[in-house]
């Protein structure tokens, strides 16, 4: 599996971060989606590719390269993130090999903004409140983030919109804003391929965050199986 390149597209009022993948003998685009509004969010880096290519990689029994250079702290902690996901599915995930280059190391800026995955169960709502009210982060948690196609893969239209409506009345009620994308992660690679719970939800929701680099510091992952 090969991440060729990363671009960013923009029109009809959102922009487009696409990823060109090599697997299997064809080229998928994978994408997360946003509105245009909240462009200056989206990081065009590959670290979120790399996190999401991982685990599909590994089930696909296919080496990862991934051509676009990748933080210093992601190159380091892929290899062990493999390791880990081998450990506790040896008959399903490959210890594949991982070709990937670092960029150099960049001073981070001060802190500005955090946010948080929602999806509005109960595990949503106990990260929400415990972080905006009784643990606050080091920067304000001013941003819920609700992806389409992540919860519920796209063709799940009807769940996946009153999941939309959620998140939007949720954050409008606490003075929040929502970050609404879409990804097609789930259609490139569908359930028996990858099962969402047991190998994938993990690494995709850490590498839609990091898609987000422009505009966040932290990004909160609410807990689910222990």
């Amino acid at each position: 599996m090969k991440l060729e390149q990363v671009e960013i597209r923009s029109g009809a009022g959102t922009v487009r971060l696409v990823g060109h993948v090599t697997w299997r003998g064809r080229t998928d685009e994978l994408y997360f989606e946003y509105p245009e509004h909240q462009a200056a969010f989206v990081s065009a880096r590959a670290d979120g590719f790399a996190a999401v290519l991982l685990p599909a990689a590994m089930r696909a029994g296919e080496d990862l390269e991934i051509v676009p250079p990748v933080s210093p702290s992601l190159a380091f902690s892929l290899p062990r993130i493999r390791d880990a996901f081998h450990c506790w599915h040896p008959d399903e995930l490959a210890r594949i090999a991982l070709d990937l280059t670092s960029r150099p190391k960049e001073t981070p800026p001060d802190p500005r903004r955090a946010a948080t995955f929602f999806s509005g169960g109960v595990d949503s709502f106990y990260t929400l409140l415990k972080y905006l009210r009784s643990e606050p982060l080091p920067v304000p948690l001013g941003h819920l983030i609700f992806m389409r196609g992540m919860a519920f893969p796209l063709e799940s239209g009807a769940q996946v919109e009153a999941g939309v409506r959620s998140v939007s009345e949720v954050a409008a009620r606490l003075g929040l804003e929502a970050v609404v994308g879409t990804t097609n992660l789930r259609s490139v690679f569908p359930e028996p391929f990858l099962m969402w719970e047991r190998h994938f939800f993990g690494s995709a929701l850490a590498g839609t965050a990091l898609t987000l680099g422009g505009g966040f510091d932290y990004v909160c992952i609410p807990s689910s199986f222990t």
